[in-house]
């Protein structure tokens, strides 16, 4: 299928295929390209292009491409690498970019070099009147990382070259920080009551900006998630009274992260926000201490460890409440947070164990993978509530980044 759609983009992205109803690719042509002021952005300018040719997909290189099944609930994935892609045609523009003012009216060139697209695709079946089903996309998300970007505007400040050359300076120096504010305005805003959009948009930044996180919104990169300090404390009347911290250690497989459900947004604070996701594989992995009893066997090591969590389902109920900065603006702040994990299956792997005593280490890997729910269970409390606060934390950066104003279209 993969080597199907390489042939596809090769032989036919100039001309289409009219009888599969597959327009002409290479140039693309696109009626209207819109993104709108963010007034909290480096980069909030009302900017359209109309009309206008996207050039190069005809040298696209199709990288792998998974997920087509019976099953149409899965996701299909597939990621292209493209050498060149021009964006070219009329567009007008108004507003700020960086620190500088911007108007203009006239031709762009935007030109996207090596550039790496990933797409998942959400598909369903549609049966019509002829008593054929035919599949149909119900959503997109698509991920652009291209390795340079160089920005071409024909009159802007009508006509004023000083102002013009000094622009395309500053916006093609910095190409990277514009692009990536670009892609940030992904994101929509929805109203407050809405909560299959929220969810969406969610699903959008978790799918989208994981990786990378969105400097310009305050929110750090989540996959891998990086964790200063998880640490979970003896309870004598448990069967798993351990010392443990977890150091400078690293929470992998967010990015693939399925939102299921997020209820409860509304002008009245005082009532919780509900959160549900599902995520197929989560790792923990990084440098640990351990003291104290599993089970029956008295425990103490100090290496790496990795913990796998399989088909993990995560509830979370957030209580928010407004706060008034300096600047006069309002914000939202999470005041607390209650997550319950619940994984399908857990795997434990310690290095260093009985300083390195290899039956002993041997015994007790045996004794908690066959008991990973029980090992589990009594350290859920602990971890959900330290991993609670790390989400806290990363939700706060980004509400104290945007004023509720911003966040919601309406209020």
């Amino acid at each position: 299928m993969k080597d199907a759609m390489q042939y596809v983009l090769s032989t036919h992205a100039q001309t289409g295929i009219k009888e599969l109803g597959l327009v002409p690719l290479d140039p693309l042509h696109i009626k209207k390209l819109q993104m709108g002021r963010n007034p909290t952005s480096s980069v909030s300018v009302d900017l359209v292009f109309s009309e206008v040719d996207l050039l190069g997909l005809q040298h696209a290189k199709m990288k792998h491409l998974k997920g087509f099944t019976r099953d149409l609930s899965k996701p299909i994935e597939f990621d292209l690498v493209v050498p060149k892609i021009v964006l070219k045609g009329p567009y007008s523009v108004d507003g700020r970019v960086l620190i500088l003012p911007i108007t203009g009216k006239g031709d762009a060139e935007i030109l996207l070099e090596k550039s790496h697209f990933r797409s998942i695709l959400k598909l369903k079946a549609l049966p019509k009147g002829e008593g054929q089903t035919f599949a149909e996309v119900v959503s997109i998300q698509l991920i652009m990382e291209p390795g340079h970007v160089t920005y071409k505007l024909g009159g802007l400040f009508n006509g004023q070259k000083e102002l013009s050359d000094n622009l395309h300076v500053l916006i093609n120096e910095n190409w990277q920080e514009i692009f990536n504010e670009i892609k940030a305005a992904g994101i929509r805003q929805c109203t407050i009551n809405d909560e299959a959009c929220i969810k969406d948009g969610v699903q959008y930044v978790l799918s989208t900006h994981a990786k990378n996180g969105i400097k310009e919104l305050g929110l750090v990169p989540l996959d891998p998630l990086h964790i200063k300090k998880l640490q979970m404390g003896r309870n004598p009347t448990s069967s798993v009274s351990v010392d443990l911290v977890f150091s400078e250690v690293d929470l992998l497989g967010l990015q693939n992260a399925q939102v299921k459900r997020v209820s409860g947004y509304t002008r009245d604070l005082s009532k919780p926000i509900e959160f549900d996701m599902f995520v197929p594989k989560m790792v923990l992995k990084g440098p640990y201490s351990v003291d104290g009893r599993v089970l029956i066997l008295p425990v103490t090591g100090k290496g790496d460890a990795q913990i796998v969590l399989e088909q993990s389902h995560f509830r979370a109920k957030l209580k928010l409440r407004a706060v008034t900065k300096g600047d006069g603006q309002t914000y939202l702040e999470v005041a607390n947070i209650h997550l319950n994990m619940e994984p399908r299956h857990v795997t434990y792997k310690m290095s260093g164990l009985f300083n390195g005593q290899k039956e002993l280490s041997d015994n007790l890997h045996l004794l908690i993978n066959e008991n990973w729910l029980d090992i589990f269970n009594e350290v859920k409390a602990d971890m959900s509530e330290a991993v609670g606060l790390i989400f806290k934390a990363v939700l706060n950066r980004t509400y104290g980044k945007i004023p509720m104003q911003y966040l919601f279209a309406d209020l």
